[in-house]
């Protein structure tokens, strides 16, 4: 679970991808995350390509309709991602 330090990223773009680390519209582009991140989405969230999460760092993904992995993304020995559905996120 996220530190009292997490930062909180929504990112309500309707029918919208939501992006980071690259491509689509509001994405974060080459980032690194080494800290306490919760990010979610009310439609579709992609996480990738070039994301990585290392230690400590301690990421949450949560979508109302997917969350989407792609081919660069990493997770580093030690690091944390947990990644789930809510379909209670979706307006």
């Amino acid at each position: 679970m996220p530190s009292a330090h997490a930062r909180s990223i929504l990112k309500p773009l309707g029918d919208e991808t939501v992006s980071f680390g690259g491509g689509g519209g509001g994405g974060v582009e080459s980032q690194t995350i080494d800290t306490a991140e919760r990010i979610e989405s009310y439609n579709l969230l992609t996480a990738g390509p070039a994301l990585s999460i290392v230690s400590p760092g301690n990421v949450t993904l949560r979508a109302a309709q997917a969350v989407i992995l792609r081919n660069g993304f990493s997770v580093g020995s030690g690091a944390r991602l947990t990644a789930a559905l809510d379909p209670s996120l979706a307006p």
